[in-house]
């Protein structure tokens, strides 16, 4: 990613999806994408009275930081998430071959399949 961090007011219903962890019942499919590309750090909380006009929901800073692919599943798993309109197997397909360079474990087409 081209940048360091990000902080970001949002509303705190979308900060408290963000930043669910698995076991929460807030966690969601926006979760889980989030928590693949970024590390995100909820700052504090944004009182009402520091905009005018006051909103009518309570808003939150979150930080957001990119996130390095540490293992080859989280690096698979980031360009299945950018490949979206492909069917699911040409996208692993794919990732996985994109992976494989990354990792100096060459692979083709046909060895991605198997």
């Amino acid at each position: 990613m081209d940048f360091e961090s990000a902080s970001v007011i949002v509303s705190s219903s979308f900060a408290g999806t963000v930043t669910a962890r698995v076991a929460d019942s807030r966690y969601s499919k926006l979760s889980l994408i989030t928590n693949a590309f970024f590390t995100v750090e909820r700052l504090e909380e944004v009182g009402p009275d520091a905009y005018y006009p006051s909103p009518s929901k309570p808003t939150t800073m979150i930080r957001l930081r990119p996130r390095e692919a540490d293992d080859q599943r989280l690096a698979v798993f980031r360009h299945v998430l950018l490949q979206g309109d492909k069917k699911l197997k040409n996208a692993l397909r794919e990732a996985l071959i994109a992976v494989s360079r990354s990792y100096s474990t060459p692979s083709t087409k046909r060895a991605a399949r198997e």
